[in-house]
């Protein structure tokens, strides 16, 4: 006989209140599917993670003393130590002192050629994160991932996005002629197991709204990097999200400025590298009412922002690094703060590599980012968990630890609520049921 503990009956109340309050993608896009699902554990075995701090993704507040009991790949109840019965059979894990989170979900991850692709996405899964979006690399990059004893974070993708000439990366990239064409590989992206599509900052309008439209018929997102385009523009053609926070820079800019950065873009993609800094050390969110004109679009829409800071953080004292570099990134920074505090959902993307930490850590890299720029240690844990899953299209199974979700965990030392830094310090990943092997 199973036990019910006040725990679980105030999570039903949680759980009912929340559904009055999900967000607009987590609606319109939901259970779409990774190309490698892991292997399932047997059925018949049970685990018990018993004794730590849980923060379960949803918001709720953490529970000392907890249990999370899983059978085989599911997780099938959580309570309160003493409160849970808990089968005989069960092996036990004690996350005494521990923190225990749901499996960290990246909304903008990529490997880069030969053997990265081998050792990226494993290298990130022993650090937490147990499923990754990659927005922009051909699907047969990941064609050996499907073989699920490989393991990986489960990989949601995009195939290549959506450029015209003269592109960045041709590699990368599809060269879109018009608007029939962009509904006709969209069509093909999604045969191939794309979960969604990826716009590049050359795309005019005219094809970015014949992607929108294709792609939410076939029932899949589209995210986007801008810099060329208006994002207030792009976003009312239909994309869902927004990639990389330099994005919105030429909508915030000044008229003279923004025309100057696309000149020099449009003759040239490399000038975007400094161009970008130097366009966002202009703003100036006081003397202009240009922010708050494009949150009131990003609110309207509910389009979702992966900032990807972490891939941009330029500070005074680094090497190589002007003053328009760091009151460039400054003004970044401040302006996730703005997205957040207006009520515009932020998750966390770690576009792979940072100048900050060692490869493997720019998600929790970001992690520390958003802190800073304004997201209580709460806030961020869902920005990475839950709100990221909903953005992938997968939180009817992944992003927190609910029961009949599916056994994604992370365990790390120390607490993360108090400091975020706890979540460099990785104790135990499980994804599917099966532990992961540190690396």
């Amino acid at each position: 006989m199973r036990i019910i503990s006040g725990y679980v009956l105030s999570k039903l109340v949680t759980l009912l209140l929340g559904l009055c309050s999900l967000h607009p993608l987590a609606a319109q896009f939901s259970g779409l599917r990774e190309i490698n699902p892991p292997v399932d554990p047997p059925a018949s075995q049970w685990i018990a993670i018993v004794g730590g701090r849980l923060i379960d993704g949803t918001g709720s507040p953490a529970v000392e003393n907890s249990v999370v009991l899983i059978q085989g790949r599911q997780i099938v109840q959580v309570g309160v130590l003493g409160e849970l019965e808990i089968p005989a059979e069960a092996t036990r894990y004690d996350a005494s002192g521990k923190t225990v989170l749901p499996g960290l979900v990246d909304s903008h991850f990529h490997t880069a050629t030969g053997e990265t692709v081998f050792s990226i996405p494993p290298l990130f899964l022993s650090h937490g994160v147990t499923s990754a979006r990659d927005p922009g690399r051909p699907i047969e990059v990941y064609d050996a991932y499907r073989n699920p004893e490989r393991q990986a974070p489960r990989l949601f993708l995009t195939g290549p996005h959506y450029d015209q000439a003269p592109l960045s990366w041709p590699d990368n990239a599809v060269e879109i002629a018009g608007p029939d064409h962009a509904r006709e590989v969209t069509q093909q992206y999604f045969e191939q197991g794309a979960s969604a599509i990826k716009i590049y900052f050359r795309l005019p309008l005219a094809e970015i709204q014949a992607t929108c439209d294709k792609a939410h018929e076939l029932g899949i997102p589209v995210t986007a990097h801008l810099e060329l385009i208006d994002a207030d523009q792009a976003i009312m053609a239909g994309l869902d999200g927004i990639e990389h926070i330099t994005s919105f820079g030429t909508v915030l800019a000044g008229k003279e400025i923004a025309e100057q950065f696309r000149a020099e873009v449009g003759a040239d993609n490399e000038a975007r590298k400094d161009g970008r800094y130097r366009l966002w050390a202009t703003l100036d969110f006081e003397a202009s009412n240009k922010d708050e004109q494009l949150l009131e679009v990003l609110r309207q829409q509910g389009t979702i922002v992966s900032p990807t800071l972490a891939t941009f953080e330029r500070r005074l004292g680094d090497n190589n690094t002007a003053e328009f570099q760091a009151q460039g990134f400054a003004n970044m920074l401040r302006f996730v703060g703005l997205c957040h505090r207006a009520g515009i959902t932020v998750v966390t993307g770690s576009h792979t590599w940072s100048p900050k930490v060692e490869l493997g850590w720019a998600f929790q890299r970001e992690m520390e980012l958003l802190h800073e720029a304004g997201l209580s240690n709460m806030e961020v844990i869902q920005a990475s968990t839950l709100k990221n899953a909903e953005f992938l299209g997968c939180q009817d199974r992944l992003g927190s630890i609910e029961p009949g979700k599916l056994a994604d965990i992370l365990i790390v030392n120390g607490n993360p609520l108090q400091d975020m830094r706890a979540m460099y310090q990785i104790d135990r990943v499980l994804q599917n049921g099966n532990w992961i092997a540190s690396r």
